[in-house]
């Protein structure tokens, strides 16, 4: 099985507290083992489910804007996805540092591929 890591990268709207999207894996994705939020000029909180089962998979994890590399970040998981996407809700807390530029929401998704 080969190791790949799948990119989810959306602009957010400072103008309201939250967003809700989904993220469409590949469908060659049998297995997430870990995945990364990265957020930059701003902070907040984020959960990721899963469409079909509703598990979740990181619940209200605190990001923030920190110059760590996205490795550091990765929260192991284990989920099958059996061609699911997955949704995400990301609350903002922090707006005040978003008020120097574009706010940005990066999900690194790393998965088994056969």
């Amino acid at each position: 099985m080969k190791k790949r890591v799948h990119l989810y990268n959306t602009i957010i709207n400072t103008s309201f507290s939250d967003k809700k999207d989904s993220i469409v894996l590949p469908t060659n994705a049998k297995k997430i083992v870990s995945i990364c939020p990265n957020i930059t000029r701003g902070a907040g909180y984020i959960s990721v489910i899963n469409e079909k089962t509703n598990e979740q998979l990181l619940t209200q994890t605190y990001i923030s804007d920190d110059n760590q590399h996205w490795n550091n970040k990765n929260v192991p998981v284990l989920n099958f996805p059996e061609a699911n996407n997955l949704f995400f809700v990301f609350r903002m807390i922090d707006k005040e540092r978003s008020r120097r530029g574009v706010c940005r929401l990066k999900i690194y998704i790393t998965y088994l591929e056969d």
